[in-house]
């Protein structure tokens, strides 16, 4: 069992581009709404955009403050920890 709390990196790399995929359609949408003047559209869209930034913030700090820190000896290799 692994003791950090970083997941398989195929998994972060995923969650990371999703999440951009996700902002850019959301950010098209915002672009179409304001060249159509659609203010209701408009406000969704900023809202979904704070939605989805706030969202990755919140797990992006959860992961951090939950890892761990430590200083390895001179020579020491950077190996995963396993109970």
């Amino acid at each position: 069992m692994y003791t950090n709390v970083n997941l398989a990196a195929p998994v972060g790399v995923l969650a990371f581009l999703g999440t951009g995929f996700l902002l850019f359609i959301v950010g098209l949408v915002l672009i179409y709404s304001i060249v159509r003047k659609k203010l209701r559209l408009t406000k969704l869209s900023l809202v979904g955009i704070a939605l989805v930034a706030g969202i990755y913030l919140v797990i992006l700090l959860i992961f951090s403050f939950a890892s761990t820190e430590k200083v390895l000896a001179r020579g020491e290799e950077k190996t995963l920890l396993r109970n």
